[in-house]
C-alpha cells in the first residue's frame, strides 16, 4: 500500500484509489501479482499507459503524507482478505489484491483490467497455478508438473511471507489491515491456558469444540481477527465434528481467550464484540480479565464465567502463575488434581 500511496502523490491526488493500488503493484513489478499479469501476457508497461488515459493529474494540488483510501480501494481489500480464506492462504500477498480489484467491477482498476480482456476465473486459476500449493483445489503432483513443463513458472519458495511462520497474526476493520506480532512467550501463555480449559472440561465431562489460528469475519460490518483460540460450549453441538466454520451459517464462539490484546492499532475488543462472541478472557501482565457482551454490544467485566460458571476464575490466574518452575506435565497433573477434589463425581 506504500507504493499505491506514491502513486496517487505521483498525481496529486489527495486519495488511494484502485488504479493507485494497481499501479503500485504494477510498479513493485517482482510479486506474485505482476507475476499472474505477465504470465497472462499482460504488458506491465500497458497497465499503467490504460490508468494514465482514464485518470488524470492534477497539476495544482500537491499531497505528501499518508492519504486516505476511497471507499472502493476499502472494498478491494475487503475481498482480498476474502480471497485469502477461498485460497486457504496465511499471508497477504499482491496476488490478493489483484483479485480484489477485479472483483471491485466499479473501480477503474477494473475497468483498466477488464479493458485489457482479464477475467477473474482466469487471474484465480493462475494464482493457484504459479502458487501450486495451500489450496484446498489444489491439482495432482503429475498435472502440476504436465503444466510447468508448458513453459509456466513456478512459484520461489519466498513469495508472500507465511504468518504462522513470521509469528504475526491478522487484523482487519472496515478497510485497515494490521498485522499483529506475536512472541513465543505470547504462543507459550495462550497454549498454557487452553490446556488448563481442556484440563477443566475434560475432568468435569462438558462438550466442548476448539478452533485455533482462524481468522472470524463478520462481513456485513467488514471486520475479521486472526484467533488465539476460540471455544464453543453452549453452541458446541452445532459446531461438532467440524473442521471448518463456515462464517455465513454458524454461530460465533461462546468463548474467545486473547493474550495481550491492547497491542496494535485496531481495537481488537471491539471487533470481537461486533462478531458476536459473547465472553473474551483476556491474560495481560500475568493477570486474567474476563469479560463479557452487553446488550448494547460492549465488553464489561465480569466476576464469573457464562461459559463456565462454576470454575472460580482466581484459580484459573493462580495455576498460571504457577506454571513456571515445574514441567507443564507436574503442573497440569496439579491442576487435574485440584479440580478432581473440588469438583468430586458423584
Amino acid at each position: 500500500m506504500a507504493l499505491a500511496n506514491q502513486e496517487a502523490q505521483r498525481f496529486n491526488h489527495e486519495y488511494i484509489g484502485t488504479e493507485h493500488i494497481l499501479l503500485g503493484l504494477v510498479k513493485e513489478g517482482g510479486g506474485v501479482g505482476a507475476k499472474v499479469l505477465k504470465n497472462l501476457d499482460i504488458d506491465l508497461r500497458k497497465v499503467r499507459l490504460e490508468v494514465e488515459k482514464l485518470v488524470k493529474s492534477r497539476p495544482d494540488v500537491v499531497t505528501m503524507g499518508k492519504l486516505p483510501r476511497t471507499p472502493r480501494a476499502k472494498k478491494v481489500i475487503e475481498y482480498a482478505i476474502e480471497e485469502i480464506h477461498n485460497l486457504n492462504h496465511k499471508y497477504v500477498g499482491t496476488e490478493h489484491l489483484l483479485l480484489g480489484l477485479l472483483r471491485e467491477h466499479d473501480g477503474v482498476a477494473a475497468q483498466v483490467l477488464m479493458n485489457l480482456n482479464l477475467k477473474l476465473e482466469e487471474v484465480r486459476e493462475e494464482v493457484i497455478h504459479l502458487l501450486g500449493v495451500g489450496v484446498e483445489t489444489q491439482e495432482p503432483a503429475q498435472e502440476k508438473q504436465g503444466q510447468e513443463a508448458k513453459g509456466k513458472t513456478p512459484a520461489p519458495d519466498s513469495f508472500g511471507r507465511d504468518l504462522d511462520e513470521q509469528h504475526y497474526r491478522l487484523g482487519y476493520d472496515r478497510g485497515t489491515l494490521e498485522f499483529m506480532p506475536r512472541s513465543s512467550s505470547h504462543d507459550r501463555a495462550g497454549r498454557l491456558l487452553g490446556r488448563l480449559i481442556h484440563a477443566y472440561t475434560e475432568q468435569r465431562d462438558i462438550p466442548i469444540a476448539t478452533f485455533r489460528g482462524t481468522t472470524w469475519r463478520r462481513k456485513d460490518r467488514a471486520k475479521g481477527l486472526e484467533a488465539d483460540d476460540r471455544y464453543y460450549v453452549a453452541k458446541e453441538a452445532r459446531v461438532r465434528g467440524r473442521d471448518r466454520i463456515d462464517h455465513s451459517s454458524d454461530p460465533p464462539p461462546d468463548l474467545a481467550v486473547e493474550i495481550d490484546i491492547t497491542r496494535g492499532a485496531l481495537d481488537k475488543q471491539q471487533i470481537y464484540a461486533d462478531i458476536g462472541i459473547t465472553e473474551l478472557w483476556r491474560w495481560e501482565d500475568e493477570s486474567l480479565r474476563v469479560l463479557v457482551l452487553g446488550p448494547d454490544g460492549k465488553y464489561v467485566a465480569a466476576q464469573k464465567s457464562l461459559s463456565f460458571p462454576d470454575l472460580p476464575l482466581a484459580e484459573v490466574a493462580r495455576f498460571m502463575s504457577m506454571r513456571h518452575g515445574q514441567s507443564e506435565t507436574a503442573w497440569i497433573k496439579l491442576f487435574r488434581e485440584w479440580v478432581a477434589a473440588t469438583f468430586p463425581t458423584q
